[in-house]
């Protein structure tokens, strides 16, 4: 049976469905495409239903104005006094996070440190710096000493896990940083409509 053939009320519990396995799979990208086919095959006043789940899905994906949309349309599909719950969408919605550029944290990770530091975490910088320079420093006193078999093993070997090991580690914090700060404002618009 092809979905065009479905009335409306099936149409609509079938993308909410749809919308909703994605979302609780964490298939965001896949949830917003169904969401567009959503909106190209049945009447937009019967996606009300899915306003709070689009919130939750446009939040995933950072499209922070398309969540906004949707949660004020969501309000003013709610009984009482809406206007509380829209000052403090509107509050939340002035805050979005600010993600750092992983484009920018990928050139700065090519130096052992500056990646770590940028993701915020200089700690980590500090010791991936000292360590790639240590072993840097171990490999070229052993090829100014003539011990070229020490150098190479150990420290062009040692050089490549640890330099290597450095910037994926980098990368790796930036995507943490990142994903922290997105979880902590999509927490707070879950709690905040929710409640």
């Amino acid at each position: 049976m092809h979905l065009f053939s479905l009335s409306q009320d099936l149409q609509e519990k079938y993308y909410y469905e749809k919308i909703l396995c994605y979302y609780l799979d964490g298939k965001f990208e896949k949830a917003s495409i169904t969401i567009e086919d959503m909106y190209l095959n049945i009447d937009s006043s019967r996606c009300s239903n899915t306003y709070l789940l689009q919130v939750f899905v446009y939040n995933e994906l950072s499209m922070y104005n398309d969540a906004k949309i949707n949660a004020d349309k969501w309000v003013m599909t709610l009984e009482g006094n809406q206007d509380k719950l829209k000052t403090e969408i509107d509050n939340l919605y002035a805050r979005v996070p600010k993600q750092k550029s992983e484009k920018m944290g990928r050139v700065l990770a090519y130096v052992p440190g500056l990646g770590h530091f940028y993701a915020g975490y200089p700690v980590e910088g500090i010791a991936a710096f000292v360590i790639n320079a240590s072993v840097l420093t171990f490999g070229v006193y052993n090829v100014i000493t003539a011990n070229y078999i020490t150098a190479y093993l150990g420290g062009a070997g040692i050089l490549s896990a640890t330099y290597f090991g450095s910037y994926e580690r980098a990368n790796l914090l930036l995507r943490k940083h990142n994903y922290k700060l997105t979880k902590t404002f999509n927490d707070n618009i879950r709690k905040a409509l929710l409640n």
